[in-house]
């Protein structure tokens, strides 16, 4: 099989569910992806599930009462390893034409690898995750080899601390190592154990 040299968020986080995860898993993971596309305008759809789409899953997840057997909700306070990541910008645009740069928006996905502090309103993540940042990125854990091009998968390290509360949702100071800081809303996706 040939791998990608260069990834965006989503396509690696794709790439790696239908390599890992039995026939169920996808079924019902594809399932919440059909129903979250229902409610959405077309302008909001894409040939793939992005990250959007995975924010609103979680959403989804969170508020829902219908039972799933494999996908869950987490609280960030609460994560852990191979849990999924989302963030969105407080700000995010869903609608490409509708955006007011033509730079990718605030939003990424990336799977914990390590919670390296939990305390008070503090989470430091590694992750790792496909990315278009190069700096504050290594790919071993001594940071003796770091990433010298974009859309590597990597290792990376971000800091939220609590902002605020806006409606029920929180707003997250944010910083990936070496980044500057960003306020973002923040979801967790966990997978239940499958034998």
């Amino acid at each position: 099989m040939h791998l990608k040299k260069q990834w965006n968020c989503y396509e690696f986080a794709n790439q790696v569910f239908r390599l890992s995860l039995n026939t169920q898993v996808i079924q019902e993971w594809d399932q919440l992806w059909q129903r979250t596309l229902q409610f959405l305008p077309d302008s909001h759809w894409a040939p793939a599930i992005i990250s959007y789409h995975y924010f609103l899953i979680a959403n989804h997840l969170e508020k829902t009462t219908i039972p799933y057997r494999h996908w869950s909700h987490s609280d960030i306070f609460h994560a852990r390893k191979g849990d999924v990541l989302i963030y969105q910008g407080v700000n995010y645009e869903p609608d490409p034409a509708k955006r007011s740069s033509p730079n990718a928006p605030d939003s990424h996905i990336a799977f914990v690898d390590s919670v390296l502090e939990n305390k008070a309103e503090t989470v430091v993540l590694r992750l790792i995750d496909a990315s278009a940042r190069i700096a504050g990125r290594r790919f071993d854990l001594e940071e003796r080899d770091v990433p010298k091009q974009k859309g590597c998968i990597a290792y990376s390290f971000l800091t939220l601390n609590f902002l605020e509360y806006v409606g029920e949702e929180i707003v997250w100071k944010a910083q990936f190592r070496k980044q500057m800081p960003k306020h973002l809303k923040i979801q967790v996706l966990r997978l239940a154990p499958v034998f």
